[in-house]
């Protein structure tokens, strides 16, 4: 029981996440994702099928993504793709591939509803959560701009 605790950390990792909600760095996605492959390499092939729609989610995220994730990462996600594409067949992967897509969007769907609920409900405590998310976004500027991280500002342009 203690391993899925674990693959599910592992499969968050690949798919980009830390627990801290931060983006993961490119030596944690890649690492993440050996290890997804090296876990669908030593499972017996009647087994994987059990755990392909979860290996699946980082592969959509990487799918999705706006910016184009390093080349280690997109090599390791190949790979793992490959691998499951080998042992399980194309058709499972891309059905494996679209109940991934699903559950992500569901998930995303389900937190925008529970916010927008909130609003309703509460709103003292939305508002309580929107200045603490505000604060912390204020840190972290701060933290970049003493790095020397500088973001590209938006232009905002006059309207006629």
């Amino acid at each position: 029981k203690d391993y899925l605790f674990a693959l599910k950390r592992v499969i968050s990792l690949a798919a980009g996440n830390t627990t801290k909600g931060r983006p993961a760095t490119a030596e944690q996605q890649g690492t993440a994702l050996r290890v997804l492959l090296t876990f669908a390499e030593t499972l017996p092939e009647d087994k994987v099928a059990g755990y392909l729609a979860a290996f699946m989610v980082p592969a959509f995220h990487m799918s999705e993504s706006k910016r184009p994730a390093p080349l280690e990462v997109q090599e390791a996600s190949e790979a793992l793709v490959k691998r499951l594409d080998d042992v399980a067949g194309s058709e499972a992967v891309a059905s494996a591939f679209n109940k991934a897509r699903t559950f992500v969007q569901g998930r995303r769907k389900d937190r925008r509803q529970s916010k927008a609920v909130l609003k309703m409900v509460d709103p003292e405590q939305a508002a309580r959560n929107k200045v603490t998310r505000n604060l912390k976004r204020k840190v972290s500027r701060k933290r970049q701009k003493d790095k020397g991280v500088f973001k590209k500002k938006r232009r905002q342009f006059a309207r006629e």
